[in-house]
């Protein structure tokens, strides 16, 4: 086989290979676990269009637990051990059922709270359309991650042995070891109580029992 033949061959492959893994359909077939376990995935996808290779990195779930902790609604840690300088309590969300649950809840209560006394004049999202504003009570991202896993790991301890925020009547922040916090929480008057906690599993749960009794 002459040169020039095997030089055409290679290149009409090459286009070919080309062509179908561009044209080819289809997605690999992932279990949905803010970032999944499985964040780095890649497979060759065969299908009448062709074959063709596909990957993701990285893929996000419900962004409102970005919203819910970012936004100050809640940031109590699932261990109860420490907090952002959010002072919500509520039990973290397992599922995107309940994370809608608590959206509705928490976003109410926190328009009631005392504001929060700092020098923000509060982050005003455009999809607000200039009628409001959020105070951020988070950023723990770019404070802990610096790209080097010693010092990542440094600040991650440090911000589990910070303690939890919670809030007096006045709007005050105060910062106790979270066995205290609860303590001085449970303290204070029922209605501010309710700005900050509420048990909204309650119903969930009592959902889920009724279903399975049911035949």
């Amino acid at each position: 086989m002459s040169v020039k033949i095997k030089k055409y061959l290679l290149s009409f492959w090459i286009y070919h290979f080309i062509i179908l893994t561009l044209f080819a359909q289809g997605e690999l077939s992932e279990q949905s676990r803010i970032f999944y376990r499985n964040e780095r995935s890649i497979g060759a996808l065969l299908n009448s269009n062709g074959y063709g290779v596909s990957g993701r990195y990285a893929k996000r779930i419900n962004k409102s637990r970005c919203l819910l902790v970012c936004g100050g609604s809640t940031g109590l840690h699932k261990s109860g051990q420490f907090s952002t300088w959010s002072p919500g309590r509520y039990d973290y969300p397992e599922d995107d059922y309940e994370v809608n649950r608590l959206m509705s809840l928490a976003v109410t209560s926190q328009k009631k709270r005392p504001r929060i006394r700092d020098h923000s004049k509060g982050y005003a999202p455009a999809s607000y359309g200039g009628t409001g504003t959020v105070q951020l009570t988070c950023g723990n991202c770019n404070i802990i991650c610096w790209g080097d896993r010693v010092e990542t790991a440094k600040n991650y301890k440090l911000l589990k042995n910070s303690g939890c925020v919670i809030q007096k009547e006045n709007g005050e922040l105060l910062v106790f070891p979270f066995e205290k916090a609860k303590e001085e929480f449970d303290k204070m008057d029922p209605k501010h109580k309710r700005l900050y906690y509420k048990d909204y599993k309650k119903k969930i749960r009592k959902r889920a029992e009724i279903t399975q009794l049911m035949p």
